[in-house]
């Protein structure tokens, strides 16, 4: 069960050439929104809004649980109010005064906004005298009229938020705003009890409190960009330059080189083609893009070919297959990139076989997959020479 905050029931007459009802009896699907997380900042006792960060977890102002999940709430308020927009200023207009060839209410819905209200929302901080900063129980009671039902919080001792006094004048003007918009909508539309009429007030109201919603969300989520483009301004200038994912993989490179042994680091993926005791038929190696000079670092592991407990047998086609008794290599490697690039990896991933041979000589480059223990299922396949 639910609680009905307001309801009302109006009609209208359709003027049309046909000699038939124009329109169907219809039932719309409802616009709606779950408010629990709203009412989760709410302490029950003091009736005092309670949002906080947790600054243990938190990554940066906005890459926290709390925000992510004040986000979610805010996404789907503004589809709640751009829904009820487009219902009465669209759709009221479109499918049922089309025809209307003279002003009617559904075209003053159309001119109602709210951007003569006061967002009382922007990322302000002030510097205090941590001395002077503590509000006595008698001021911190002040103010409250203009919050209505909820009472502020106080700012802690040293915070940068702006103190209730101020908080509270904020608030005071998105009312003395919102109400002088209000009594414009109750002089252009007609009264609600007015059952004859299919537009009031009522609508009138609803859209404009809708059209202020989408620019309450839209000043809030301005706010914590704001915030989180001030703090990486500032990590950027104490490094000195701003971190790409190439940085860091150069620093993964610097760090297995001290963590690992000599035996054990990654090493360059450039290996020599040769035949056993003979010079170097070419040079196989996988790099970053189309530099030479950036091959990819792996974990490699070499299983000589006296080790081999059987050849790998490679088919050509349904009666010929070859078997490889030669050295064997495993290769392992570990990209890093920054979790906001996972869907977009930069452009230095992008990985290429580099095949070259030496003058007078040629070998045979195969890709494809490990079918078996001692299978390799090709490809494809090129000759290098």
């Amino acid at each position: 069960s639910g609680v009905v905050l307001g309801q009302r029931t109006g009609t209208t007459q359709l003027v049309t050439a046909m000699n038939k009802a124009p329109y169907l009896p219809t039932t719309r699907a409802p616009i709606d929104i779950n408010l629990s997380w709203l009412f989760r900042q709410i302490n029950p006792d003091s009736l005092e809004c309670s949002f906080a960060i947790d600054r243990e977890t938190a990554k940066t102002p906005s890459r926290n649980k709390q925000i992510e999940e004040a986000l979610d709430f805010i996404r789907n308020l503004q589809r709640w109010s751009s829904g009820c927009l487009g219902y009465f200023q669209h759709k009221v207009k479109r499918e049922l005064f089309h025809s209307q060839m003279e002003e009617s209410p559904a075209d003053w819905l159309v001119k109602i906004n709210a951007k003569n209200v006061f967002v009382p929302i922007i990322p302000l901080f002030q510097e205090y005298d941590r001395g002077n900063t503590v509000e006595t129980t008698e001021n911190s009671h002040q103010g409250n009229e203009s919050s209505g039902l909820l009472s502020l919080p106080v700012p802690s001792p040293g915070s940068p938020l702006l103190p209730r006094k101020d908080t509270a004048a904020f608030l005071e003007e998105q009312c003395r705003s919102l109400k002088g918009v209000l009594l414009e909508v109750d002089r252009i539309l007609p009264d609600p009890n007015d059952q004859a009429q299919l537009i009031s007030r009522y609508e009138g109201k609803l859209v404009l409190l809708s059209s202020h919603i989408l620019d309450l969300t839209a000043a809030w989520y301005a706010g914590i960009t704001y915030v989180e483009a001030m703090l990486r301004s500032q990590l950027i200038q104490a490094i000195g330059k701003e971190v790409q994912p190439s940085d860091f993989c150069d620093f993964i490179k610097f760090h297995n080189q001290r963590t690992f042994g000599k035996a054990y680091s990654p090493k360059s993926f450039c290996h020599a083609v040769r035949q056993p005791n003979q010079y170097p038929d070419g040079v196989v190696s996988i790099i970053r893009g189309s530099s030479l000079k950036d091959p990819i670092e792996t974990f490699s592991r070499r299983i000589p070919r006296d080790s081999l407990v059987a050849p790998i047998s490679i088919p050509l086609n349904a009666s010929t297959t070859v078997d490889f008794a030669g050295d064997q290599y495993l290769h392992g490697w570990l990209e890093t990139h920054f979790a906001s690039n996972s869907r977009c990896l930069p452009s230095r991933s992008l990985l290429n076989i580099s095949a070259r041979a030496r003058q007078f000589s040629c070998f045979m480059l195969m890709t494809g997959s490990i079918s078996g223990p001692n299978e390799f299922t090709p490809k494809d396949a090129i000759i290098i020479q």
